[in-house]
């Protein structure tokens, strides 16, 4: 029997031979022409592609080795495989999520109309078709205070706040092609919920606020995270919250899950969007270093039948994180910050000298950091910290 692994990203960031541990199929595993080198001393079977995201072939050979038979799981890690997954193990037979079970956590439209229907707080919003004129008409009657992005985005990509008329126009060019939504503004903050879940049943999670919002980057500002003290009031009912998100959408086995909502001044919260799978950034780091497990690995596991370990969120320390994002012009160099007891990780993510025109994604990063105190106060003022160290360390001319 075989497992085919679907696995974009580098080993150093997921070291799948390791995790699959104690399995008695042969491994298969596709990935991107740049992770492959990685990989290969670790597994037999590797097999690269060039642009590995958009690359029919991926696909192709997928089904080509379900068609010869004997595949037994498909495992996948990152959203770009979620549904290409999905399709393939729906044709063949093969155990595992459906495409009709892992839709609604892809296509923004399903996934706030079932949401909406439990009850919860949504947003107003709609589909931008062919003619977008109907769009504009939505515009209007929210004072042209909306939000256009892809209903199928990730990590930011895509997504335009509007405030005016002029800026709505601008917004809705090029989206006539069925991929897109618009939906109201809604003011405040935002939270983000990163946890696993089974069978529509909430099984852990953490509860971590956006201390600059999910769009900094268009300002070339860092995006900073912050775990929430888990006795607060707004961590319990944000865990609530989420807990009835999770019963909305199709029931999935030991998923893990990154829900986003909005904090509206005054304390109520609502539904931005879920995924099935675990958040960009630095999430996965945070969600290891405040458990003792890597949800990385128990995703893997879990897909391939293996025993795997909920990560479940110890209370006495609190962790985050700061990306910094880069901006119009050309990086000279990176500077390793001093040690602190406080710092738990520093990463430089982009070779020197490089010349940038800014960030196209949340995710887009120069460095950024990973860093732990008692509270979420203590937190931020260290998240501060770091982003402070940022303009010191990173040259641009």
């Amino acid at each position: 029997m075989t497992t085919v692994l679907l696995d974009r990203v580098p080993r150093a960031g997921t070291p799948v031979d390791r995790w699959l541990a104690g399995l008695d199929d042969d491994v298969v595993l596709l990935t991107s022409e740049e992770a492959a080198p990685g990989y290969r001393p670790h597994l037999p079977d590797v097999r690269a592609f060039p642009d590995y995201d958009d690359n029919p072939a991926v696909v192709a050979e997928l089904r080509a080795l379900c068609a010869r038979g004997g595949v037994r799981r498909i495992v996948h890690l990152t959203e770009g495989d979620l549904l290409r997954a999905a399709r393939v193990r729906d044709e063949f037979g093969i155990p595992g999520p459906s495409y009709r079970d892992l839709l609604p956590y892809r296509d923004k439209i399903l996934m706030k109309r079932r949401v909406r229907q439990a009850g919860l707080a949504v947003p107003d919003f709609a589909a931008i078709g062919h003619d977008p004129d109907a769009a504009r008409e939505f515009a209007l009657a929210h004072g042209h205070h909306v939000v256009i992005k892809p209903r199928d985005g990730a990590a930011s990509r895509g997504v335009t706040v509007c405030r005016t008329e002029d800026e709505v126009d601008a917004a809705l060019a090029g989206t006539s092609d069925g991929r897109w939504m618009i939906e109201s503004h809604v003011p405040g903050g935002m939270l983000h919920i990163d946890g696993f879940c089974h069978e529509g049943v909430l099984l852990s999670c953490a509860v971590s606020e956006y201390v600059h919002g999910c769009l900094a980057f268009q300002e070339s500002r860092p995006l900073a995270s912050a775990q929430l003290d888990p006795e607060g009031d707004l961590h319990l009912r944000a865990q609530a919250f989420a807990a009835r998100v999770v019963a909305a959408l199709p029931p999935l086995d030991r998923s893990p899950f990154h829900l986003e909502l909005f904090t509206r001044e005054g304390g109520g919260l609502v539904f931005c969007e879920i995924a099935a799978r675990l958040g960009g950034g630095h999430i996965v780091d945070v969600l290891a270093l405040s458990s003792g497990v890597n949800p990385a690995a128990t995703t893997v596991r879990a897909q391939a039948g293996l025993p795997a370990e909920i990560p479940v969120i110890r209370p006495e320390t609190r962790y985050g994180f700061v990306l910094v994002p880069p901006r119009a012009g050309t990086v000279t160099a990176v500077d390793s910050p001093r040690p602190h007891d406080w710092l738990d990780l520093f990463r430089v993510a982009t070779p020197t000298p490089r010349t940038f025109t800014g960030a196209g994604a949340s995710t887009d990063t120069v460095c950024s950091f990973v860093c732990h105190d008692q509270t979420n106060l203590m937190l931020r003022k260290r998240l501060d910290e770091c982003i402070g160290m940022s303009a010191t360390l990173t040259h641009w001319e």
